[in-house]
């Protein structure tokens, strides 16, 4: 049994986060540009998210360690991946409800007051979760959230993606 390192998995995860971070970005722009439907851009984006997660791993296993690739490897490396991949969604994020459409974070915060039945409560209630949308609406906490949240979907789709992925080396007892 030999007890080597395995290589360093980070350049491959940050390789594979920035190029499908980078292509989901400008997926979104395209489809901002051409009208399409929200939810359409939103399965597109998961599919290439869990994409760039699969070539990660691949990638990982094949030109790295002779086509072994170990569970816990494939979800750390699809974590960081994802984190990667996050971090280029949220900067895109902060960056557009910025400088392109800080119309649509006061039209959402706006949503969100007219959704409130205000007469169900009292004023000081109604006060605080106008301020508490005023807090939760800006564009940081939004790209803050796109990290965050697609950490959440990259340790889901790890877990489902190196189960298939992984292959363990054959430990040979002389």
């Amino acid at each position: 049994m030999s007890m080597q390192t395995a290589p360093s998995f980070y350049p491959i995860a940050l390789k594979h986060g920035l190029i499908t971070g980078i292509a989901a970005v400008l997926l979104e722009m395209a489809a901002m540009h051409y009208s399409v439907e929200p939810t359409t851009i939103g399965t597109i984006t998961r599919f290439i998210f869990i994409t760039g997660l699969l070539l990660a791993m691949h990638d990982y296993k094949h030109n790295l360690q002779n086509g072994y690739l170990r569970y816990k490897q494939g979800l750390r490396l699809g974590i960081l991946t994802g984190i990667v991949y996050g971090a280029v969604y949220g900067i895109y994020m902060c960056l557009f409800l910025t400088y392109i459409s800080p119309d649509m974070l006061q039209e959402l915060a706006q949503a969100l007051k007219d959704n409130l039945d205000a007469e169900s409560y009292s004023s000081e209630e109604v006060e605080a979760y106008n301020e508490m949308v005023a807090r939760f609406t800006t564009p940081i906490v939004f790209g803050l959230s796109m990290v965050f949240g697609h950490l959440i979907l990259a340790v889901l789709f790890s877990a489902i993606l190196a189960v298939f992925v992984r292959r363990e080396e054959e430990i040979l007892e002389e």
